[in-house]
């Protein structure tokens, strides 16, 4: 298959058709002007800032098949505005969207288990991020800076939230609507007055006592780090 073909369905908006860059995987070169991006049914992951500061580019059309998507991929894809998550990604890498900022909207289907640290953030004009139940990692600061998100969807099946996760979004706006008390309070802890010590934690077999998480009194020591618990699970100290 050729590297380029042409777009079709770019006169929607009025524009020209333009070139569609067909992307290989495996170290490809990609030009920094690409404009549209058709992944081949080949490509299993995305390779590391492959299409980072690609600042023209408006349209990517994933693969069935593709797993991951890797660290920093689209960085500062200032231009694009929506994607669609295929339902064989396991896997965001860390910053793989970091300062799209013009990104709307991500459709998330089920089958993704884990996005990364930062993976989003600063996409200022997100508003609604519905996760599926499939996701069990939530990392640190994945949404951070998301001034204009106003909903989040959370399932059950989520194991950990990581820590200012939904940092820098407008606490008057954002909502969670449906959630269960212990969601709630994993959310809570990961934004309170201790989160900036936390590096992570994980919720497995938390007990919750009366709605709210308790800090244990005793400090322990591990690995010459200071360590705290909630309920029993252990909070790692940076």
């Amino acid at each position: 298959m050729s590297e380029r073909t042409i777009d079709d369905t770019s006169d929607e908006n009025n524009e020209c058709p333009y070139e569609v860059f067909v992307y290989m995987g495996r170290g490809q070169s990609v030009p920094k002007d690409v404009i549209s991006v058709q992944f081949h049914p080949s490509v299993i992951e995305v390779n590391r800032g492959a299409f980072i500061s690609c600042q023209k580019l408006k349209k990517v059309v994933f693969n069935e098949g593709l797993q991951k998507i890797g660290s920093a991929a689209f960085d500062w894809c200032t231009s694009l505005e929506r994607i669609t998550i295929p339902s064989t990604v396991i896997e965001i890498g860390s910053g793989a969207f970091f300062r799209c900022i013009s990104l709307k909207e991500v459709v998330f289907n089920e089958g993704l288990k884990k996005i990364e640290g930062s993976a989003f953030e600063r996409c200022e004009s997100l508003l609604l991020i519905r996760l599926p139940s499939t996701l069990i990692y939530l990392c640190d600061y994945v949404f951070d800076g998301c001034s204009s998100l106003g909903e989040v969807e959370i399932n059950e099946g989520i194991k950990k939230i990581g820590v200012d996760a939904f940092k820098r979004c407008e606490s008057e706006r954002l909502k969670f609507p449906g959630i269960s008390t212990r969601i709630d309070n994993i959310i809570r802890a990961g934004q309170s007055e201790i989160a900036d010590k936390i590096l992570y934690w994980e919720t497995p077999d938390i007990e919750w006592r009366d709605g709210e998480f308790s800090v244990s009194a005793q400090a322990t020591r591990h690995n010459g780090r200071n360590h705290n618990t909630i309920d029993g699970n252990l909070l790692k100290y940076i």
